[in-house]
């Protein structure tokens, strides 16, 4: 049940909660144009980036929302660890995140259930990567994890879709999630999916989610406790996972092998020149031959897209490496 508040009086009511004072008389063009986006970068992570309409802001604004980016004021980060400590307890931040998915899906209206590039397309019998080169599987997609699943993670709800109007079976998707927000993201990118092309599809009940959303304090956690999840998936996706705390990272790519059932493939992208902050796809590529995964196929992408978005919808690139192992 949604709390029944205007936008300023919930947000006010955070300013308290997170104890930041110079929200306490924001307005309402004050959240539009500024605390909504901060929001949004907060609770994607380090998975989008926004940048301000203008450079110049006065100290209070630069103080809240940051001089350039909204992850550099205190606004961000604190709507951030608000959610991640939130769980799914119904309140002003709970309730924030399904505003701020709704606003984040609406820009990407256009093109939500197929990001502006696709990483990685499960077909029936094949992994397509980057959308070009094929590498068939040893048996067809049944089910698919992902780590730490984010709003890369979108098209995957669409292939799910693409196996039914090809007469398979759809596939069980477990994405990882970190937060409420993600979850929300990945919902909306399903129903979008879905209804756009007037399916009426069973797969809600082939998608589970886990991470912070149930209580879960990494996206890790669970598949490592859980050992009756051994040899069950076809494909594990560590995709679109910056977010995750590099040390969770190696252990769910270690743990991946356990996962996947024989001959499953264990899919990494990320940049090929991390930033200080960045672990980076050779950092990844090594965690996975550590865990005794064989490098079956590997491709790189001159200006793969990277969401980092201004405020005027304008997408920056970078380079990535999409690179697919195989368990002995």
């Amino acid at each position: 049940m949604a709390i029944e508040k205007t936008p300023v009086e919930a947000v006010r009511e955070l300013a308290v909660e997170l104890d930041l004072p110079d929200l306490a008389e924001t307005t309402q063009t004050e959240i539009e144009q500024n605390v909504a986006r901060a929001a949004m970068e907060g609770f994607a992570y380090d998975d989008l980036r926004l940048l301000h309409d203008r450079r110049y802001r006065d100290e209070r604004e630069v103080r809240l929302f940051g001089k350039r980016y909204f992850r550099d004021g205190i606004v961000a980060p604190a709507m951030r660890q608000a959610a991640i400590e939130n769980g799914s307890r119904r309140s002003n931040i709970y309730f924030l995140q399904d505003s701020a998915a709704w606003a984040l899906a609406r820009t990407f209206e256009s093109g939500l259930n197929q990001p502006p590039r696709r990483p990685i397309t499960i077909l029936p019998g094949s992994l397509e990567v980057e959308d070009g080169d094929q590498m068939p599987l040893s048996r067809a997609t049944t089910s698919v994890l992902a780590i730490g699943a984010c709003m890369e993670d979108w098209s995957i709800t669409a292939d799910q879709a693409a196996f039914i109007d090809e007469g398979h079976e759809p596939f069980r998707f477990t994405p990882l999630t970190p937060s409420h927000f993600m979850n929300m993201m990945l919902d909306i990118a399903y129903w979008n999916a879905v209804s756009r092309q007037a399916r009426t599809l069973p797969t809600m009940d082939l998608r589970q989610y886990f991470g912070r959303e149930t209580g879960i304090d990494a996206p890790t956690a669970e598949m490592a406790a859980n050992p009756t999840r051994d040899n069950t998936f076809d494909v594990v996706l560590a995709i679109s996972n910056r977010h995750v705390n590099p040390v969770d990272l190696e252990k769910a790519i270690s743990r991946s092998y356990q996962l996947l059932r024989p001959a499953g493939a264990l899919v990494i992208r990320d940049v090929v020149s991390p930033s200080r902050h960045e672990t980076g796809i050779a950092v990844r590529k090594q965690w996975a031959v550590n865990a005794g995964f064989n490098e079956h196929f590997s491709k790189t992408i001159r200006g793969g897209i990277g969401l980092a978005l201004n405020s005027r919808g304008k997408i920056h690139t970078t380079k990535f490496e999409t690179v697919v192992f195989t368990k002995a």
